[in-house]
């Protein structure tokens, strides 16, 4: 045990003295502070006005500065608040454009793929041209019809059939082979079986689609429109692009038995725009056209339209879009048409 010295035994007993003193300093001021205060409080006003006046001034300096104090600090926290929002709104722009890139990636993977698909159909096309030939066993024939008007339908009727205005089907019923086919509401074409017409074969104005062959006669047939309730035929898209038309899906147009007609069977991810245009499919053998040796007029130029797209949406969760088309057919009024049939390739025959 070291026993401290007299040096040490000074400087403690020194600290120990200035820590008194310093406590004594503080306490003498603070009663002092509370002397003055309730001495201030008891003095009369008239006294006691001019030095409440005088502190004020004095501390009006202090509470400038904490005012301003005060501002500042209010003016950092709407700083900071208004960082915090626009952070918010740039994450929202930022998030709503990394969504837009991948709609757009998408988008040109869709058309990348369509692309490579006609790529494929010419190249497997041009394959088989390059290989050995082979010719069709049916080849399209076009024969052309009038379109019979009202008053000539009604005055053979009443020649022909008095007292009837739809034909039957067979000779039980006590049908001859002289008599004209009428469908009451439908146009009726002069042309029939003796025709080598049968029932639903395309009948086009033009270029354009307008129905098929219904009820057939030997003479005539009825004509049932594209926009007819029980009309379904195969259909496929068509856009026009910056590179050129590029074909899409394969659906079927149906009539919806009034003004329009509606495209089904389209996927809903299958990239469909109002606008784009809906034809008969281009691989439909009886649609890519007679050779080039035929009759330039019986040459039918692939593919047939239909008409386009007004309408297309489609339901959260849904399979196939909604597709409305108008119909070109809905435009014209024509007098003479076209009925396809497929006829047999006499090449194709003489050759087996």
């Amino acid at each position: 045990m070291q026993i401290p010295d007299s040096e040490s035994r000074a400087t403690g007993v020194s600290g120990y003295n200035m820590r008194r003193s310093g406590l004594f300093s503080w306490l003498i001021t603070t009663l002092a502070l509370s002397a003055l205060s309730l001495g201030l409080l008891s003095l009369p006003e008239d006294f006691s006005q001019p030095i409440r006046l005088a502190g004020r001034d004095l501390s009006r300096p202090g509470q400038t500065v904490t005012r301003a104090g005060v501002e500042v600090c209010q003016a950092g926290l709407r700083t900071v608040r208004d960082w915090q929002a626009r952070r918010v709104l740039l994450d929202q722009l930022q998030a709503r454009l990394a969504a837009q890139g991948v709609r757009e990636r998408d988008f040109q993977s869709r058309v990348a793929d369509l692309t490579r698909r006609v790529q494929r159909a010419e190249a497997q096309r041009d394959s088989k041209i390059a290989g050995i030939p082979s010719e069709p066993l049916f080849v399209p024939e076009l024969v052309e019809a009038r379109v019979l008007s009202s008053e000539t339908v009604t005055l053979a009727s009443g020649r022909k059939m008095p007292g009837s205005r739809l034909l039957g089907t067979g000779k039980s019923q006590g049908i001859g082979e002289n008599l004209l086919v009428l469908d009451q509401g439908r146009a009726v074409l002069d042309i029939g079986t003796n025709h080598g017409v049968a029932i639903h074969q395309p009948v086009f104005a033009g270029e354009i689609v307008i129905g098929r062959t219904a009820n057939c006669g030997s003479y005539t047939c009825s004509l049932q429109p594209v926009t007819d309730a029980k009309f379904q035929s195969p259909a496929q898209l068509l856009r026009k692009t910056p590179s050129g038309w590029q074909t899409g899906a394969e659906g079927v147009i149906e009539g919806t038995g009034g003004e329009r007609c509606r495209l089904t069977g389209i996927g809903v991810k299958e990239a469909v725009e109002v606008g784009d245009e809906v034809y008969s499919p281009a691989a439909d053998p009886l649609m890519t056209g007679l050779p080039a040796e035929s009759d330039s007029s019986n040459r039918l130029p692939p593919p047939m339209f239909y008409g386009h797209i007004v309408r297309a949406k489609w339901e959260r969760g849904a399979t196939y879009w909604e597709i409305e088309v108008e119909p070109a057919a809905k435009t014209v009024r024509p007098t003479f048409v076209w009925v396809l049939k497929p006829k047999e390739n006499a090449v194709r025959v003489l050759a087996n």
